[in-house]
């Protein structure tokens, strides 16, 4: 692989910023890489293989998102589910309490 600026071979993959190279330039095996020469960034095809043995740790980590954003996400998508499950328990309640009862009355 060669800079597309410097022409050089002295290029290494970078890290991903934010969400548009975390999660779109993934769906087009596309991946960050930087010249170790002239600093220039710059995207190209990649299969996505870490050669590093690294790993993900987080969602957010895969998507790129780092510091206060990736704080904020975390907190976004916890209040999100918290709010899901409150909504689905609240129709299956409202669901279960709208039933006639069908218990069967004894008689005298």
């Amino acid at each position: 692989m060669f800079c597309p600026k410097c022409r050089s071979k002295n290029v290494h993959r970078s890290l991903r910023r934010g969400v548009y190279q975390g999660l779109f330039q993934r769906l087009v095996f596309r991946a960050p890489y930087r010249c170790q020469d002239c600093g220039r960034r710059f995207a190209a095809f990649s299969f996505g293989h870490r050669t590093d043995g690294r790993k993900h740790r987080t969602f957010a980590g895969w998507l790129g998102i780092r510091g206060t954003a990736k704080m904020r996400f975390v907190r976004k998508v916890t209040v999100g589910t918290i709010a899901l499950i409150l909504v689905v328990v609240a129709v299956y309640v409202a669901l279960y309490l709208s039933e006639p009862s069908t218990r069967v009355q004894p008689t005298p």
